[in-house]
């Protein structure tokens, strides 16, 4: 048995074992509709159903034959595996399995039987049916690819068109559809530069806990500008849709929650409006958006009937469905309703680790650490932060938090003791990484605050003015240095030092 052979079999069997039952239906009666033998189950179907009925690990090919052929390995089985393979791929074709109702994007069937009338288009190129068949196929691709915006199919049709028409109708003919073809070739690009930014912003704000609030307004004002120069230039709806999501990002990073909550009501607005742009999926988003403004506002109870709302509209278990979830998990931590909080984050952890990735999987382990904090349950928070991160790759924002609430869990647990060289290796890790990026006002503050209650030996019954005056800054609203409900600090430092500090202290009164 050579290993490539066992390789092309173990990949045939897990091609098979991703297929729904549906599917797996239809690939059988596939297999079997083209008996010319009228056989009750062909060879292929035999393989197919030998390797469908293994759940574990593939068999061994040489097993395989013996139970198809009654002999060894030969050239029989192998030709047999690739035949049923490239017969699995084509009964993922049949319209039955394009039809069903089961994909995320719902203009996803749409594009596949678009591209299964250019696949007949280019079969019938080249005979007479060309000019009657062809030319149907071509306009029906052309109209719905235009009223979908799906350009770049557009584009490759009004080519084949322009040649096809042109060849009869000459240079007026011609010179209309280049007019055309210009139009979308605009269109296009607009779409792509748009997509590309909105996806910049999803890596700023995602994969980094320590985004500056100036780089990223700024970013979004040159993603503005472009967008909007693009839309006065094609009056594409999914162009304009994302010149709305960008002013709505600028708008909560300039913390202006009124004006990005109008915006995201002008987005629910376009994206019901226009079939182009129209997804269950987007109208999620922009209700999961609209939730965010309220959080910035400090609206948790409207904010968790908008996020609400936004889960019916999105594809239970995919990975908008999840995003989805953490953020209704954040908002009724903030509403210190930290019971059904966890109930989410530990049904987020037991999520497919492919579908999540590593990060947002040690994100939702370090969220389970901030339950069992606000719960006192500050031995399994203790536990829990002691796993390796793969949020600590982001030096300078999620790694900060991590090493902020081990102080604090230790503080609480009075093993200062432990605490103290803590706070001496927050100090070391900003001061090392601090050459490399810019530090968080914030965290430069809190750091400050940590040392000066190392100072006075983690007692709270008589802070200095240098840690009172330090904890009054961090209370402040609307300030560089002001806490951020959907930061890495998912628990307020200064809240939380502030109900520590005994009631009769001079600042408790104050606050």
């Amino acid at each position: 048995m050579t290993t490539s052979k066992q390789n092309e079999l173990d990949k045939l069997y897990k091609l098979l074992h991703t297929l729904n039952r549906q599917q797996i239906k239809v690939l059988k009666k596939y297999l079997v509709g083209f008996s010319t033998r009228n056989e009750a189950e062909t060879k292929m179907l035999e393989l197919a159903n030998l390797l469908l009925s293994k759940k574990q690990s593939p068999p061994d090919i040489d097993f395989c034959s013996q139970v198809i052929y009654g002999g060894p390995r030969d050239s029989r089985i192998d030709k047999l595996k690739t035949r049923l393979y490239n017969k699995v791929l084509d009964s993922l074709a049949i319209d039955i399995n394009i039809q069903r109702d089961e994909y995320e994007d719902e203009i996803h069937p749409i594009m596949i039987r678009l591209k299964k009338k250019a696949t007949i288009l280019q079969i019938i190129r080249f005979t007479p049916l060309r000019e009657t068949l062809g030319i149907e196929l071509l306009n029906d691709i052309i109209y719905t690819s235009r009223k979908y915006e799906m350009y770049f199919v557009l584009l490759e049709h009004l080519h084949q068109l322009k040649y096809m028409k042109t060849w009869r109708e000459g240079q007026k003919t011609f010179e209309k559809f280049i007019e055309e073809i210009n139009h979308y070739e605009k269109c296009n690009q607009a779409n792509i530069r748009a997509t590309d930014n909105y996806y910049k912003t999803i890596f700023h704000t995602s994969f980094s806990g320590n985004v500056g609030e100036q780089k990223l307004s700024s970013f979004y004002l040159d993603c503005i500008s472009q967008t909007r120069y693009d839309y006065q230039q094609t009056n594409s709806p999914s162009v304009g849709y994302y010149l709305l999501m960008f002013e709505m990002g600028y708008y909560q990073s300039i913390h202006d929650y009124h004006r990005a909550k109008e915006t995201c009501v002008s987005l629910i607005n376009l994206i019901k409006n226009n079939i182009s742009v129209y997804r269950k999926a987007r109208m999620g988003f922009a209700y999961g958006n609209l939730a965010e403004c309220e959080v910035y506002l400090r609206n948790y109870d409207q904010a968790l009937q908008e996020v609400r709302k936004s889960v019916g509209y999105l594809t239970p278990q995919s990975p908008d469905y999840y995003l989805n979830k953490q953020f209704e998990f954040e908002i009724l931590f903030l509403n210190a309703d930290w019971n059904h909080a966890q109930e989410i984050i530990e049904t987020l952890q037991k999520t497919n680790r492919l579908k999540q990735g590593d990060f947002r999987i040690a994100k939702y382990a370090y969220y389970e650490a901030c339950v069992h904090f606000r719960l006192g349950r500050f031995k399994e928070c203790s536990r829990q932060l002691s796993l390796k991160f793969e949020l600590s790759k982001d030096k300078l924002g999620w790694e900060i938090a991590i090493r902020i609430l081990r102080i604090m869990t230790m503080i609480e647990m009075n093993r200062h003791d432990e605490a103290q060289p803590m706070v001496g290796n927050l100090q070391k890790h900003i001061e090392r990484n601090a050459r490399k990026a810019d530090v968080n006002e914030r965290d430069r503050m809190i750091l400050k605050l940590f040392r000066e209650l190392d100072k006075a030996g983690f007692r709270f019954d008589s802070l200095g003015k240098v840690p009172r005056d330090l904890l009054a800054k961090l209370s402040e609203q609307n300030q560089p240095w002001s806490w951020k409900p959907l930061s890495p600090e998912l628990i307020p430092v200064h809240e939380w030092l502030l109900g520590k500090i005994p009631a009769q202290s001079n600042l408790r009164r104050k606050s």
